[in-house]
């Protein structure tokens, strides 16, 4: 990734939460407990994967903001993969019974009409049961069509980027992600005055 690529694409991210994760003793005994803030930023069109910015309050050690980032990986990424795989593993029987259902539904709402006209010809009664199917395919699709979305979403909450903001004199702010699974740093000491601006906030 090329950080002017970086930048530009922060323009294209929309603020959609704001909470905390607390940092305390059970993480590091020689820590006062400290509430980190984190927010996340998203693009709507889902082309550009997720930006989640976690900062401290305080003038921490950076290494506290390192943990902090790690602890929240630790339980977001694992959580993604357990989407991911009851997704796919529900994604057939859910298409196939969707399917069946939906043409059992449209079906019972043209039987009336049928048995009020038994003259129907062997042509109108094709046509009404071509109708039927496609209804039905129709409402398959757009469920295909909400399922792809969902898991272009999941791959995108996979990809996450993660700001790492310490408040310290030199405010050290690195880019990282846990996309592999490890701890990867992108891009370090970022200058906060370009990501305050793009972004429209203030980290601190």
């Amino acid at each position: 990734m090329e950080y002017a690529t970086f930048l530009a694409d922060l323009s294209k991210l929309t603020s959609i939460s704001s909470s905390t994760i607390t940092y305390d003793k059970e993480i590091s005994a020689d820590v006062h407990p400290t509430n980190f803030l984190v927010r996340t930023f998203f693009d709507s069109n889902l082309d550009i994967a997720p930006l989640i910015i976690v900062s401290e309050p305080t003038s921490l050690h950076y290494h506290v903001v390192h943990n902090a980032s790690e602890r929240l990986a630790a339980e977001f990424f694992p959580f993604i993969q357990k989407v991911k795989s009851q997704e796919a593993s529900l994604e057939k029987f859910a298409n196939i019974s969707k399917f069946m259902a939906s043409v059992s539904q449209h079906g019972m709402q043209h039987l009336p009409f049928i048995a009020a006209k038994p003259s129907l010809s062997p042509v109108q009664s094709a046509v009404m049961a071509t109708e039927t199917i496609i209804e039905g395919w129709d409402t398959l699709s757009d469920l295909l069509k909400i399922k792809k979305n969902f898991r272009k979403f999941l791959s995108l909450l996979e990809r996450s980027l993660i700001l790492e903001c310490s408040n310290l004199d030199r405010e050290v702010l690195s880019l990282v992600t846990y996309e592999s699974g490890n701890r990867k740093d992108i891009f370090i000491n970022i200058d906060k005055a370009q990501i305050e601006s793009r972004l429209n906030i203030k980290i601190w």
